[in-house]
């Protein structure tokens, strides 16, 4: 008996030469977006982070261990630049600044604010103040000497000093009076240099000052809150104006959601270093600097180291 070849089915090759050319039109649609969009973010992309906001010797092991907790989370594979008080920041993907470090950058174009550095959870900003002995007179703040927590840090210098200004204490010829202590920011000179009668006056964020009276470092009556100035925020991530926009995008992206997956002991340790996590500024944030007038910010920055 003959047998019969089976005769080829037009409509399924029909089909598979749809598919086919379905298929080779995704692939071109695909090439042509990654060549449009630009490199895809490789999970182990190098990003260089700059800092001028922390002292290496507090801060190197903490961040160290963020660094580790970002790669393991195909965030990028950071490493840590210091910049001293006589290096200016530069050459780095991002800056973690405080915003009196960052205000002359991002006014003059070198940098943009990417995200405020919020100490605890969602609380980005802190509140300085100025801490009295009680029974301290206005004119012996006005007269005598102020010490404040540091040059650069908003709610220990630029918070109290607004409020010292707006009450007619202090000018901007009064820098001969300012003092700050030799060991970078410490919160502690500046409650034991007024405790003991060294300086009329200091400036110091709300939050450190009710923490050290919380440590028993002083006792309550012994130091008064006389004027509150602005909240401010303390930290921010700035990035250099050169960095690539793939970079920026996929570090920028994926960063939040990694720091606040971080385990409970890093994050503890992120918390006491002042990096609780990151906020994307937006139209209902306030400025990081407070509504401080620019003539204002200027002088501060004649301040700083």
């Amino acid at each position: 008996m003959e047998k019969k070849i089976p005769e080829p089915c037009n409509r399924r090759s029909s089909g598979n030469t749809a598919v086919t050319i379905v298929i080779y039109a995704v692939i071109i649609l695909l090439a042509a977006s990654a060549s449009f969009l630009g490199p895809d973010y490789p999970a182990h992309v190098p990003v260089t982070i700059g800092i001028s906001a922390f002292d290496s010797a507090d801060a190197a092991h903490v961040l160290e261990a963020l660094a580790g907790h970002v790669r393991e989370k195909g965030g990028g594979d950071i490493r840590w630049i210091y910049f001293g008080e006589s290096r200016t920041p530069s050459g780095c993907d991002f800056y973690l600044l405080t915003p009196i470090q960052a205000y002359p950058y991002i006014t003059g174009g070198r940098m943009k604010l990417s995200f405020l550095v919020c100490e605890r959870h969602e609380r980005c900003y802190a509140r300085g103040v100025v801490i009295t002995r009680p029974g301290t007179t206005t004119e012996e703040i006005r007269e005598g000497n102020l010490i404040f927590s540091a040059r650069t840090s908003p709610a220990g210098f630029l918070s109290p000093f607004f409020a010292l200004f707006q009450e007619g204490l202090v000018s901007g010829s009064s820098r001969e009076r300012f003092h700050f202590p030799d060991c970078g920011k410490s919160d502690e000179s500046v409650v034991f240099g007024v405790l003991a009668g060294d300086y009329a006056a200091g400036g110091i964020s709300l939050e450190s000052f009710r923490s050290l009276e919380s440590r028993g470092l002083f006792k309550e009556g012994d130091l008064e809150v006389r004027y509150r100035g602005m909240p401010v925020a303390e930290v921010v991530l700035a990035a250099d104006i050169g960095v690539e926009s793939w970079k920026y995008k996929g570090f920028t992206e994926r960063l939040p959601g990694i720091v606040s997956s971080a385990p409970p002991l890093l994050m503890h340790d992120l918390e006491s270093l002042g990096i609780g996590n990151f906020m994307r500024p937006g139209s209902r944030t306030p400025d990081p600097l407070g509504n401080f007038p620019d003539s204002l910010l200027l002088k501060m920055i004649d301040h700083l180291p």
